[in-house]
């Protein structure tokens, strides 16, 4: 394969859980936003309870209270739910060349040919695995590759969606681009990367 010349999309973002997580997202949202303008408005009554003795208008701190903070907290809960739906809609991850791209809700690009460091490490997070009617959490902590580079640091986590390992082809894929670059780790990380593949899922 011509790397130079081929882009190559991964396997990364909510492509198998999208439709759970957005059903998920939009549910807790609605509540979410109903139950901050119920909040909203109790601990309105109790701040206009406070401020009614200080002899404000009256008027003006219920329309203040009882509307801007059920308001406010709504609008809040809203802008969560819509950046997290635009996050499970938007994940993803792709080559084009020596340039790797990791978008969550803007893209983030760096080029493999130019980074200062090309790093393997180990996440917070662990393996998934799954079978008929059983998922189980592995002890193995799932690798995160971080790419620093004039264009800023890229980070790639090597699962997918449920947690099981990236398949072979995006490892391998990784690896042959990270073989023909000469940057600080990339053939380190490049022997890492087939070593993973060995024991990947093929698809």
């Amino acid at each position: 394969m011509n790397f130079n010349s081929q882009s190559y999309r991964l396997s990364s973002g909510f492509r198998q859980t999208r439709a759970g997580r957005l059903t998920v997202l939009v549910l807790l949202g609605v509540l979410g936003i109903g139950a901050a303008g119920c909040l909203g408005a109790i601990l309105g009554m109790f701040v206009l309870w406070a401020l009614s003795s200080s002899g404000a208008d009256s008027r003006t701190l219920f329309n203040v209270v009882m509307f801007g903070l059920p308001v406010l907290l709504a609008t809040t809960m809203t802008g969560w739910m819509v950046r997290n739906v635009l996050v499970v809609l938007r994940s993803a991850a792709w080559l084009d060349g020596t340039r790797l791209t990791v978008q969550r809700i803007r893209p983030r690009t760096v080029d493999l040919a130019t980074a200062h460091s090309v790093v393997l490490r180990p996440s917070s997070r662990r393996f998934t695995m799954s079978a008929p009617g059983v998922t189980r959490v592995n002890d193995e902590r799932i690798p995160e590759l971080l790419v620093v580079g004039p264009e800023g640091t890229v980070r790639l986590m090597l699962a997918v969606d449920t947690g099981a390992p990236l398949p072979q082809a995006d490892l391998f894929a990784l690896a042959n681009v990270l073989s023909t670059v000469r940057r600080p780790g990339a053939a380190e990380v490049a022997q890492e990367l087939h070593a993973l593949a060995a024991r990947a899922p093929q698809s």
